[in-house]
């Protein structure tokens, strides 16, 4: 992946991102309603785990590049908002976790929060990403650490369960009576093209906005 060093190269890259993802899932949308009977049902599996794919990943790719373009603005802990703060410090962060009894990495936390608050530090989402897997819990702890608002979000939340389940298990091989049928795989394909736009807008008007600021 390219560095992300200005508003231009973050738009760009969600851009292209978004729209070879989209372009897919309209395609499987066709495959859908031109495919003969017999072959719908392996089509309707394969769009609900292609669909969960392309979700997961773009909101991974989205988190990345918006956290390496404010990387790339070189700013100080002091400049940064509370969320980014936690990213710029995560290091020490885990380190107090890991070793909660010892007392020296206790101090490097405060001493750089206190003492040191106008240096510049690295962020970097891998250090904050626990899991690939994007289930409505794992989405939600993304956007607090992108300092997203969730509350438009917080309805579908039930649907992005069902879809992680749901993708789980034709994944693992699991045969049943009622695979997923048209309708439910035409639903996803239409949660999932709005979501990437929705998540796109999320992270376009957070950086425009500059909300990673103080």
């Amino acid at each position: 992946m390219r560095k992300i060093r200005t508003i231009d190269d973050l738009l760009d890259s969600l851009a292209s991102e978004s729209q070879r993802r989209k372009q897919e899932m309209i395609t499987l949308n066709f495959l859908l309603d031109s495919r003969r009977k017999h072959e719908v049902q392996v089509v309707c599996r394969s769009s609900v785990v292609l669909a969960y794919a392309h979700w997961e990943q773009f909101v991974h790719h989205a988190a990345q590049v918006y956290i390496g373009y404010v990387d790339s603005r070189r700013l100080s802990l002091d400049q940064l908002s509370l969320n980014f703060q936690v990213i710029g410090c995560q290091r020490l962060i885990q380190d107090v976790i890991n070793y909660q009894s010892e007392f020296c990495y206790q101090s490097q936390l405060i001493e750089q929060l206190k003492l040191r608050s106008s240096e510049t530090l690295t962020l970097e989402y891998d250090k904050m990403k626990q899991k690939s897997n994007l289930d409505a819990g794992s989405f939600q702890r993304i956007c607090e650490i992108l300092g997203l608002e969730t509350n438009l979000w917080r309805d579908k939340y039930g649907f992005i369960n069902d879809l992680y389940r749901t993708r789980c298990n034709i994944a693992h091989g699991e045969l049943s009576s009622d695979s997923p049928q048209v309708e439910y795989a035409k639903e996803v394909l239409d949660f999932v093209i709005h979501g990437i736009d929705h998540f796109k807008t999320d992270i376009e008007n957070a950086a425009l906005n500059e909300d990673y600021l103080l």
